[in-house]
Formats: C-alpha cells, structure tokens, sequence
C-alpha cells in the first residue's frame, strides 16, 4: 500500500494566500507538497481506536470463566448486563 503524502491542490494555496498575510503561513504552505489536481486536498493520519468502555471491560472480566459453551453465552451475558445496572445504581 502506498504511502500518504498530504497535498493541496494549487488552487486551494491561492486561496489562501490570497486571503492571509502572515508569513509564516506562506512559509508553511510551501513545505505542503501540490496535489496533482488544483482543487485536490489530501489529509493523512490515523485514527485513533477508541478504547474500551467501562461497561465493555466490566462484561469482559464478567463473562471470562463463566461461558463454557457457545449456547451458554446469551443467560451468561444476560447476568453480567443485570450485574452492570446494579453496580451502576
């Protein structure tokens, strides 16, 4: 898979420009690589995964040990769920 490369396309630089006087913003936008288009923008990033909820990590430490069959799962998750509300109260 290739690499992002973030871009802006020339038209969007000229906008910009055009709009803004400050130096520093010319001196930044001309480290921004050009897009191949000249009304492209590419961002790049990760996002981030989001972590676990405190009701998700409470059902997994409440069901581990608990499902010894496939079949059980449903009353087993049904419980811990039951368990959760009463904590919560």
């Amino acid at each position: 898979m290739p690499k992002c490369i973030p871009c802006l396309g020339q038209d969007i630089k000229t906008a910009i420009l055009n709009g803004i006087t400050a130096p520093d913003i010319h001196a930044l936008l001309d480290t921004i690589a050009d897009c191949q288009q000249p009304r492209e923008i590419t961002f790049c990033g990760t996002k981030g995964k989001r972590g676990k909820s405190a009701y998700n990590l409470f059902i997994s430490r409440c069901m581990k040990g608990k499902v010894k069959s496939f079949g059980q799962a449903p009353e087993v998750m049904r419980g811990c769920a039951r368990e959760w509300r009463e904590q919560k109260r």
